[in-house]
């Protein structure tokens, strides 16, 4: 695993300035209220300036707690001022009022924001044609090959499947002794020329 996600799962608690959710790289990064790399800012102010702290340690992702109040999995006891514990995918972190979910992403599964994707300063546009090697004087649309077929063809009747043509046809063809409606019963019968 190459980077550990956490989700804000408590959405309610959530002011619109605080981010849902944190990527953190084998470098680690701290969770808080003030100086953090993830800022958690709580209307009860409950989140400590540097609440705790995510790291890379012996293989695995840990959570440190530096403020003595950062809880896993629904304990009432903290983590311990200081002490690493090792995170599973799934596991909920609790700082302050919030419940953060852990998600362990393996090297090949990484999902990146859309800050990771696209630099800031660069359009969509742009983006997208870096990313297929496109130069900005191909026109994509020249590349597909031009329709031959027009969309009031397909209105046309097929030869010999005009419903209308058929029955005049049928009409002219045999005798009017025959009843149309033994036709539809029994199949239509050739004509019998007397």
């Amino acid at each position: 695993m190459s980077a550990l996600t956490l989700h804000v799962s408590n959405l309610a608690q959530l002011p619109l300035s605080v981010n849902r959710q944190h990527r953190f790289g084998r470098g680690g990064g701290t969770l808080g209220s003030r100086g953090a790399d993830w800022l958690l800012i709580d209307r009860d102010l409950s989140v400590q300036p540097i609440h705790c702290e995510i790291r890379w340690m012996e293989g695995g992702f840990c959570a440190i707690d530096h403020s003595g109040r950062t809880y896993l999995n629904g304990s009432t006891h903290a983590l311990g001022n200081g002490q690493p514990m090792r995170l599973k995918d799934g596991d909920i972190l609790q700082v302050g009022t919030y419940r953060l979910r852990v998600d362990l992403q393996p090297e090949q599964l990484n999902r990146l924001s859309l800050g990771e994707v696209f630099r800031p300063s660069q359009t969509v546009h742009e983006a997208l044609e870096a990313s297929a090697s496109i130069s900005p004087s191909v026109n994509a649309i020249d590349t597909f090959p031009p329709l031959t077929i027009e969309v009031c063809s397909a209105f046309d009747p097929l030869p010999g499947h005009d419903p209308l043509v058929a029955l005049d046809a049928k009409l002219s063809a045999c005798p009017s002794d025959q009843n149309p409606l033994q036709d539809l019963i029994t199949g239509p019968r050739p004509c019998s020329h007397a």
